[in-house]
């Protein structure tokens, strides 16, 4: 079961990456919330829009997922972010961050909870004031 929810975990984060974005709401369960470590709480719909988001902003993004570990009803994953903030960023929390121009190096760990193979929780977990720092005009 471990076994199968790494292979799940890096499944999910190919979709993701690949912004196949029907195919991952696929993979969430009904009731399925996602906590970004930047905002509020988001549910599979809100999340795709926070993604596309991201996506618009940061064009350029690549991730890494550098290690997956899994018990039998959770995967967590380290994961590095790199990405340049080329484009407005409206994560929905109130006030659009303008392009700086910046490059971001973020390391961060997702953990995400599974019920009969869909993800019923995902959390993000990271230093929000580095990426802010990092997000800030020169």
């Amino acid at each position: 079961m471990k076994h199968d929810l790494i292979q799940r975990y890096r499944h999910i984060e190919r979709l993701w990456v690949s912004q196949r974005w029907e195919d991952w709401v696929e993979t969430t369960a009904p009731g399925y919330l996602f906590t970004p470590g930047l905002g509020p709480d988001r549910d599979a719909h809100a999340t795709v829009a926070w993604s596309r988001a991201l996506f618009q902003a940061f064009p350029d993004i690549t991730q890494t997922v550098q290690h997956v570990v899994a018990d039998a009803t959770t995967a967590a994953g380290v994961t590095r972010f790199r990405a340049t903030h080329t484009r407005t960023l409206d994560l929905g929390l109130g006030v659009p961050l303008m392009a700086t121009g910046r490059a971001v190096d973020l390391v961060y760990v997702k953990l995400l909870d599974f019920d009969d193979g869909l993800v019923v929780r995902d959390r993000q977990v990271m230093d929000t004031v580095a990426l802010l720092r990092a997000l800030s005009a020169p």
